[in-house]
């Protein structure tokens, strides 16, 4: 789901706006502290939502259930 969130930026691309347009406005000026004012918010936005989505499956979804993931 994080990855939907980061995803968001691509509205700016249609007009719609969000952190996408200092980003968008950023590369066309080459100002790379623009870029970063939309960049930095989007990837904050998007850690935020997965730990989100971490925790609420630690919460709700049974140990037994879970899939062990091999590191």
């Amino acid at each position: 789901m994080g990855v939907l969130a980061g995803t968001a930026t691509l509205g700016a691309i249609i007009g719609a706006g969000g952190y996408g347009e200092p980003i968008l406005i950023g590369i066309r000026k080459d100002d790379v502290a623009q870029i970063l004012e939309g960049a930095i918010p989007a990837a904050l936005l998007a850690v935020l939502v997965q730990a989100s989505f971490n925790l609420i499956d630690r919460l709700f979804i049974p140990k037994g259930l879970r899939i062990k993931i091999r590191t």
